[in-house]
């Protein structure tokens, strides 16, 4: 039977969220995955007593996801709330401390489920100009503000650009097409010398995705407190995917953290790296990474690339090995890269 869920009651829920924070011990049952994570330890920050949080054991409050959209579930006056796509960040109380988090969670979402802001998300964020929040339509390559153009475009997950990212070498001869040089910003560049940027960037992701446009690349950039949040968002999914859950209540925590979230992602992926899709079997996409060790990542860039669907586990072979991450195997205690070599070795090509 089809089910008409309506438009998601937004300050309602936003309400609702408000009160979460006045309880004395609350238990959260949570799915993993970035925002619902740091809607999860920002809400626990601000409980009197005791929070728990968990990914399998029955709790008060559970967050849900599944084919119509995002769920808070109250079982102690058994009541659903549809949020849609919406981010469970976005429903937040907004404190200072908790600002930067909130924007990553939102963002985070964004990449993930491979979507746009949703009218709500944004209003939020424009709500949150008056602290400093800075909305502006703008290239859609991590922190172009600071970083040469060469090493945004280098470092530019979504959109993935064909030989240009991960390639430092293809990354500087593209600044030279365009009479720049590579300490050349964005801000250096003049209307003929970005539109041609434009072209070029277009003209290779439409050899791979025809259905790229201008508006995929120019999108609404938000920043906080000298922060680009898009490459925040993909450094927090990088160290999540990657070390695990804790990167993330550390984040929450600790603000200042970001830095050290930021770091490790410019000096691992600023190396330069490449994936290629190798085989798919019954139950694996099977991917050759150099220098590039995030299971989530990189079935977000061949979603992009349309490459692959949701319905695998994608597996890395680095070396003579093969990992995946808690991201794909939640049945696993142990989080970050989980090394799967005989599983995938028993399996037939498809």
């Amino acid at each position: 039977m089809e089910i008409f869920l309506g438009e998601p009651n937004n300050e309602e829920i936003k309400e609702y969220v408000r009160t979460l924070q006045t309880r004395d011990n609350l238990c959260i049952r949570t799915y993993y995955s970035p925002d619902p994570l740091i809607f999860s330890y920002i809400i626990s920050k601000y409980i009197k007593n005791k929070t728990f949080i968990t990914f399998k054991s029955s709790c008060d409050l559970e967050l849900k996801q599944d084919s119509n959209g995002k769920w808070i579930i109250d079982n102690t006056i058994k009541k659903h709330y549809y949020l849609g796509n919406n981010a469970f960040s976005s429903y937040l109380v907004i404190n200072n401390d908790d600002i930067l988090a909130i924007l990553t969670g939102v963002i985070s979402s964004t990449i993930i489920e491979r979507r746009r802001l949703s009218e709500w998300e944004l209003s939020v964020i424009k709500s949150l100009e008056q602290f400093g929040v800075i909305i502006e339509k703008n290239l859609r390559v991590p922190n172009f503000k600071a970083l040469p153009l060469f090493l945004s475009l280098m470092l530019s997950l979504d959109p993935f650009i064909p030989t240009i990212s991960g390639n430092r070498e293809n990354s500087i001869n593209l600044m030279k097409e365009i009479n720049a040089n590579e300490t050349t910003k964005l801000e250096d560049l003049d209307e003929n010398q970005l539109n041609t940027l434009l072209y070029r960037v277009i003209s290779l992701i439409i050899k791979e995705n025809p259905k790229f446009n201008r508006d995929d690349i120019i999108t609404d950039r938000i920043f906080y407190l000298d922060y680009d949040t898009l490459e925040l968002s993909f450094s927090l999914i990088y160290s999540f995917d990657t070390f695990g859950s804790g990167e993330i209540a550390q984040f929450v925590t600790t603000p200042s953290y970001a830095e050290v979230l930021l770091d490790k992602f410019r000096s691992t992926l600023g190396k330069g790296f490449s994936l290629q899709l190798q085989n798919a079997t019954k139950s694996y996409y099977i991917v050759n990474t150099n220098n590039f060790n995030s299971p989530l990542l990189t079935q977000l860039i061949l979603l992009q690339l349309q490459k692959i669907k949701r319905d695998k586990t994608v597996v890395l072979k680095i070396g003579n090995n093969y990992y995946t991450s808690s991201y794909f195997e939640q049945s696993r205690r142990s989080e970050g890269l989980i090394k799967i070599d005989d599983r995938v070795k028993n399996e037939n090509t498809v």
